[in-house]
């Protein structure tokens, strides 16, 4: 046993796994019939996931007032790594203002959660790589990594072939994927491997 009392079997998944904060910061989940939780209940929520050892959090701006809520209600002694996401962006073409904007908006992400560094950044959806002027999205996110913003860059995506296009855009540290015991797609069709074998940093999403 460790001296928090786990073994290092429990410590070392429990250090894999993430808290979604979606439902933290608004109305969300399919099987949601209690709304968003109080301050009080998320304040209970993050310090449940510290003392479980969460290694993780995912978040986002387009999660309501996520970012917020964690920033100011997570236990100050958890060192959980937190990746948040570049905000969403409506236009069909991307220009060099619109990756401004992007990094503007990832310094306002920092202030919110209280971090001087996150562990990943992440396009929202990774289909806008692809668009034109995708490019200057993903120069954004390689200049917050510059900065020392992020340890790790990468995109949220939901197919293989989807994963590929956004690659010839962007090199991505992480990728958030779908994956659970109905749709297993990603790992049947060797995305998973493909990626795992470029050494990219995979998370799982939509696990329930």
């Amino acid at each position: 046993m460790t001296p928090s009392g786990k073994s290092a079997v429990a410590e070392a998944v429990g250090a894999r796994l993430g808290l979604g904060g979606a439902q933290l910061g608004m109305n969300y989940g399919i099987a949601n019939t209690t709304g968003q939780p109080d301050e009080t209940q998320v304040r209970d929520l993050l310090s449940a996931a510290a003392a479980g050892g969460i290694g993780f959090i995912d978040t986002a701006p387009a999660y309501g007032s996520s970012e917020d809520l964690i920033g100011r209600l997570r236990p100050a002694d958890w060192t959980v790594k937190i990746v948040t996401k570049a905000p969403v962006v409506d236009a069909g073409e991307f220009t060099p203002a619109h990756g401004a904007q992007v990094v503007d908006h990832v310094e306002a992400s920092l202030a919110r959660l209280g971090a001087g560094r996150l562990h990943g950044v992440l396009i929202h959806h990774a289909g806008d790589l692809n668009k034109p002027g995708g490019e200057h999205l993903a120069a954004a996110l390689t200049e917050i990594k510059a900065r020392g913003w992020a340890e790790k860059i990468g995109f949220s995506a939901y197919t293989a072939e989807e994963t590929r296009r956004a690659r010839d855009v962007l090199a991505p540290d992480i990728v958030q994927l779908p994956l659970n015991l109905l749709d297993q797609r990603i790992l049947n069709n060797g995305g998973l491997a493909e990626l795992a074998g470029d050494g990219v940093e995979i998370h799982v999403r939509s696990v329930f």
